[in-house]
């Protein structure tokens, strides 16, 4: 559990990271902090896939499960920080032409942190399960709503090649 509890804490990390970049806010945004924020994404979504691994061969007791959903609710605060800054610059990632980026930032991390989500709320005991799943349904429409709002996003995709990350 001590590889689960760590990479949570690098995503917790690492998005403070992002977030910080972010809180530049509307309109000062440059397609390099942009890309910057994409390749932070990356990096996150990867620590997200082995924290995946770890919690999925992990038998955690009720009190680690507990640690964990507490990093999780953490973790996805910080993620929702990071959806409200993505519908709030929309329109300046349009005029940037990097709203694809964005889109396919999004898609990537719906999907990380979709199945981070699901694997907690496999290893929850009973008595947190209810909170688990609370989580994840909150999680799962946030990424909905956000996603949505980039249905038809186009530019950037490109810029960041699916291999390349800010792992810091």
């Amino acid at each position: 559990m001590d590889k689960v509890r760590q990479n949570m804490a690098d995503v917790e990390r690492k998005l403070g990271k992002a977030n910080a970049i972010a809180d530049k806010g509307d309109g000062k945004m440059t397609v390099k902090e942009v890309i910057k924020l994409a390749r932070k994404g990356k990096s996150i979504n990867s620590t997200m896939n082995k924290g995946i691994t770890n919690y999925s061969a992990a038998e955690p007791t009720e009190q680690e499960a507990r640690e964990i959903l507490n990093q999780m609710k953490n973790i996805f605060e910080m993620e929702e920080k990071q959806m409200n800054f993505a519908v709030q610059n929309k329109s300046t990632f349009d005029k940037l032409h990097v709203a694809g980026m964005v889109k396919k930032n999004l898609l990537k991390s719906e999907e990380s942190a979709g199945t981070l989500s699901k694997v907690m709320v496999q290893k929850s005991p009973p008595s947190l399960k209810e909170e688990a799943e609370a989580l994840d349904s909150r999680s799962r429409k946030s990424f909905a709503t956000t996603i949505a709002m980039y249905a038809n996003a186009v530019g950037g995709e490109d810029q960041v090649p699916d291999k390349e990350d800010d792992s810091d």
